[in-house]
């Protein structure tokens, strides 16, 4: 299969359709949610009573023993408690009653047992969790217009631990429209979870087939912790589980929260490649695991979570922005924008806005990768031309008269006082050509291989001087690839630059490999130094070119002197494509 057609741009054109498809959904449901419907009643405060003698019908209008709460605010305790309010019904066609709580429930209207959510018991063995969010149908002939008592006998002996107060909420409405309420608001979160795994798959594809770069991988990490996360905030609506596992489900969304916020300032880290990116990735991931830990309140913990981290990409993007990086001011945006809705949304933001604002965030993010690759595109096509170009001067230097008669006229020499030593020169210089040949057109090659062009040319210019060269590559990864004849034209520009006469010269090789990047560092002895050796000449632009053309933006190349050494250092990836 072609992959070379594979491109990051199209992402732009794959992102468009997914943002159609999904605003025709999220009308079609507004226009669901916008049909009339009977307006259901929410419970508010309630009377409360801690102990587990029957209340119905004994005793059940007196109101010295029992004490009055909100239903966000029942006292912290796992024993069995009774609940009760009055209601006012207007007539429903099915009516029906949601119990939401972290607490095994029996529901009872006017005295009748009408449903169970697990089973209330007097401790951890002998109480049976219930769904967290419970459905209750009236029957139909008690579910009369007018008042009414609701009461419920609980119990939360399996609560999770990380969980403070024994919070309720009780809904009265059309048992219809109860039910099918959930399933309505998890449409939309699942329609972008189908999204965000999609734009995964896209890029972690592209990633194997498009030279491996980073900044896929690192989007394609993003948008699968947002589906997670996206997946985990919608467990509780779209499949419900016992209330025991709720202390479960927060952790996950810590989790994936935390993961979310790290890959999102790393993602743009990456992409921009700003300086000192493994500090500043580390440090939020570090004060984001703190902040979870510490912050008691799931909401706080998460909320403050996700500003640290929209905080720190809104500064990178910032500083892509000052060093005029492609597609800065797009991802910028999309930050800044999902920051103001953050804020705007306070703690409800996980629950309203996050997916629709992350969303906006991501397609800034896309945009501005499709922007960049195509600029690294452009880039990658002009150091290819670049390093054609220069590799055609390089073979012409080495084919050319002056190269040729220079060493033939010291072969000559040689055949005239040491046969054997001629025709040993002769072999070196056949062995340089077609080394060059073979090397001439390909995009990288081992290590070994350069090596053994680079001790054919000493060698060819050991004969030419009357001076022994070696070359030293104590440590160096043989297997390693490397763009063809870069050491060999540092070593070239060595020799033509400095007057070595007699003795041995030794050029010294070494490697360093360090979390994924490796760092050549060539050492060349000075003698009468060429003035102009300083400047960039076409030995060092076919080098440099031939790196932007293998590793992009992931290089670096410095030259100059240090002591009596000419030091040329590169770095470059391990693996190169």
């Amino acid at each position: 299969m072609d992959m070379s057609r594979f491109r990051a741009p199209q992402s732009i054109h794959t992102l468009r359709q997914f943002l159609s498809g999904s605003i025709c959904y999220i009308i079609l449901m507004l226009l669901i949610s916008g049909c009339t419907e009977t307006p259901a009643l929410v419970v508010e405060t309630t009377q409360y009573r801690i102990d587990d003698t029957a209340v119905w019908p004994e005793n059940n209008g007196d109101d010295t023993t029992w004490s009055t709460a909100p239903v966000l605010s029942l006292p912290d305790t796992a024993a069995v408690m009774w609940l009760r309010f009055n209601v006012e019904v207007p007539a429903y066609q099915t009516l029906g009653i949601k119990a939401t709580g972290l607490a095994a429930r029996e529901v009872y209207w006017d005295g009748v047992l009408i449903g169970e959510a697990g089973k209330v018991g007097h401790n951890v063995q002998t109480e049976r969790a219930g769904p967290i969010d419970a459905y209750f149908r009236v029957p139909d002939t008690l579910a009369t217009p007018g008042g009414h008592q609701v009461t419920l006998r609980i119990s939360s002996f399996r609560r999770p631990q990380q969980t403070s107060g024994l919070r309720m909420q009780f809904v009265l409405g059309d048992f219809m429209q109860l039910t099918t309420a959930p399933f309505k608001a998890v449409g939309i979160p699942l329609l972008f979870l189908g999204g965000f795994v999609l734009v995964a798959l896209y890029y972690g594809a592209l990633f194997i087939a498009d030279q491996q770069r980073l900044p896929y991988l690192m989007t394609a990490a993003l948008c699968l912790a947002v589906a997670l996360l996206l997946a985990t905030e919608s467990w509780r609506n779209a499949l419900g589980y016992m209330y025991s596992l709720h202390g479960l489900r927060l952790s996950l969304v810590e989790l994936f929260t935390g993961l979310t916020g790290v890959l999102l300032a790393g993602t743009f880290a990456v992409q921009f490649s700003i300086p000192r990116i493994r500090f500043i990735v580390f440090t939020l991931a570090v004060a984001i695991t703190l902040a979870l830990i510490l912050i008691k309140d799931h909401e706080t913990a998460t909320y403050a979570a996700f500003a640290m981290a929209l905080f720190v990409a809104l500064g990178i993007t910032g500083w892509a922005i000052q060093h005029r990086q492609p597609g800065a001011r797009l991802a910028c945006g999309g930050v800044f924008i999902c920051l103001i809705v953050l804020f705007l949304s306070g703690h409800s933001f996980m629950d309203l806005a996050f997916f629709p604002a992350f969303s906006v965030l991501v397609a800034g993010l896309l945009t501005s990768l499709g922007l960049q690759t195509r600029a690294d595109r452009k880039r990658h096509e002009m150091a290819r031309a670049t390093a054609a170009r220069l590799e055609g001067e390089l073979l012409k230097k080495h084919l050319q008269p002056h190269f040729l008669m220079n060493t033939l006229t010291s072969i000559i020499e040689l055949v005239e006082t040491s046969p054997a030593t001629a025709v040993k020169a002769i072999e070196a210089l056949a062995a340089e050509l077609r080394s060059l040949g073979e090397v001439s057109g390909q995009h990288t090659i081992p290590m070994r291989q350069e090596l053994a062009l680079c001790r054919a040319h000493l060698e060819v210019m050991g004969y030419r001087r009357a001076v022994v060269f070696e070359l030293d590559t104590t440590g160096v990864a043989e297997q390693h690839p490397i763009p063809p004849a870069v050491i060999h034209t540092l070593i070239e520009n060595a020799i033509t630059h400095n007057a070595y006469l007699a003795g041995t010269i030794t050029f010294t090789l070494r490697e360093t490999v360090d979390d994924g990047m490796r760092t050549l560092e060539l050492r060349t002895p000075l003698v009468n130094p060429d003035p102009q050796v300083k400047q960039e000449g076409g030995g060092l632009r076919y080098v440099r070119a031939r790196l932007e053309e293998v590793a992009s933006a992931q290089y670096t190349l410095s030259s100059g002197i240090e002591s009596t050494e000419w030091v040329t250092r590169m770095q470059l990836p391990v693996n190169l494509p």
